[in-house]
């Protein structure tokens, strides 16, 4: 599941939970970009920290590449922190990602802490976050398994917060 949130007028927090498919991920880069809020973003926090396995191919993410050259002559100011796991499990999708992204203007990078992303992002660190993150943390020790969080918004429902 892709979910995303504006938590600022210009910063676009988008989270991957669960299965993440070729089709879900290409459809929900084309709903976020065809938002008229998209073409004022300086911020993207893409938050890989949740997601269980992905099924997209390499043709997946050279679509999602072809989109964004499009979407980067609309907002080419963009800073797109990735944030992943920090175990390196099932990391090479947006490793795969910021290699193809290097094509773009968007200054791309990847981290395995939320802290380290927003200070590169030179945004605040929610509070929230840092609770969720020691939460998170708390859970995959004792449980050994990922904590999947429940969002609000889901592209494909047309909810937007």
């Amino acid at each position: 599941m892709i979910t995303y949130r504006w938590d600022k007028p210009n910063f676009l927090h988008i989270i991957y939970t669960g299965v993440i498919t070729g089709d879900e991920l290409i459809q929900s880069a084309l709903d976020i970009a065809g938002e008229q809020q998209f073409d004022n973003a300086h911020f993207v926090l893409g938050d890989w920290s949740h997601y269980t396995h992905s099924s997209i191919d390499e043709e997946g993410v050279k679509a999602l590449v072809s989109i964004m050259k499009s979407v980067c002559k609309i907002c080419p100011q963009v800073r797109n922190a990735v944030v992943i796991r920090a175990d390196k499990s099932g990391n090479a999708l947006p490793s795969f990602y910021k290699m193809l992204g290097d094509i773009l203007p968007w200054k791309i990078e990847i981290f395995n802490h939320f802290k380290d992303a927003y200070n590169w992002l030179d945004q605040p660190y929610p509070v929230d976050i840092e609770v969720l993150e020691d939460f998170i943390d708390e859970s995959v020790k004792r449980y050994n398994k990922p904590y999947i969080p429940r969002y609000k918004a889901h592209y494909s429902e047309g909810a937007r917060q």
